[in-house]
């Protein structure tokens, strides 16, 4: 009779007893790949060492000194973030820079940092399809498809499950993303049925796709105001409902997937807010 092998518990994400946060940041390249992430970005690890013993993973929208301290007093050495800490090469890693304090205090925290961005956005079950779906939208598709040119499928083209006037949809919007502030740009169409979103920031290089009168109406945040200009010349009816509150279910939703592939490791979602607050 054959020996029996023992059980390799290395197989599978959730079964390996030594885990290092090398391993998380493995696990999140097969859901959200780097090579996702636009030309700009800066995704992967930030600070720290990643081949130290995980103890547990903060996830949060913006990495901050606030959320390193967090993590510490919960005793998580991981911090996964959608925005990265840092974009240019740094010259300098000193107190007197906000990526300088940063860097440090993860240093002496031990606590380690990982952004996963437009990689993240891109990504099958990312943010894109998040935010389109938390807006109730069926038929969901890339938007402009697999990419053109230079520009790849930075949004989502989804329909409402039927036509409704602005007044209403604008009424679903503040129910569906919790906000209270939003801001219009262009004139409303008679109804609304189809629908463009991007979240985070608008970028620019949709203008050229937007123009060929797809959708009724274009949700995403951080319209600038010479874009603003550009979209209501096209007649592009926008809908701008804040970077926040486009991306703000990250942490949730990226929470969660990181408990189920990996059950029994300590998983926290940090409590964030806006940055904006209105008078």
């Amino acid at each position: 009779m054959r020996k029996r092998m023992p059980v390799n518990k290395q197989e599978m994400p959730g079964g390996r007893k030594n885990r290092t946060c090398r391993d998380i940041g493995d696990w999140m390249e097969t859901i959200a790949p780097a090579g996702l992430a636009e030309p700009w970005d800066n995704v992967g690890w930030m600070a720290g060492n990643p081949d130290l013993p995980l103890s547990g993973v903060l996830v949060c929208l913006n990495a901050t000194e606030e959320r390193v301290r967090e993590a510490d007093s919960a005793g998580l050495n991981l911090m996964i973030s959608h925005h990265p800490p840092i974009f240019s090469p740094l010259q300098a890693v000193t107190a007197d820079t906000r990526e300088g304090r940063l860097a440090g205090l993860s240093w002496q925290a031990r606590v380690q940092i990982f952004s996963a961005h437009t990689n993240y956005d891109a990504a099958s079950g990312g943010l894109a399809d998040l935010f389109a779906q938390t807006l109730q939208l069926e038929n969901i598709l890339p938007y402009p498809g697999n990419g053109e040119g230079s520009i790849a499928a930075k949004g989502r083209f989804g329909m409402m499950c039927r036509p409704c006037v602005p007044e209403a949809f604008l009424l679903h919007l503040r129910r569906c993303l919790d906000v209270k502030t939003i801001r219009l740009v262009g004139s409303p169409p008679e109804e609304i049925e189809r629908v463009i979103t991007q979240n985070g920031s608008y970028d620019r290089e949709m203008l050229a796709f937007l123009k060929n009168g797809t959708a009724d109406v274009l949700v995403t945040g951080d319209v600038k105001y010479h874009d603003a200009l550009d979209l209501a010349q096209a007649g592009i009816f926008t809908v701008d409902v804040g970077h926040f509150f486009s991306e703000r279910l990250f942490a949730s939703s990226l929470a969660d997937r990181i408990s189920l592939a990996f059950p029994g490791l300590p998983v926290r979602r940090a409590e964030e807010t806006d940055v904006y607050t209105s008078a």
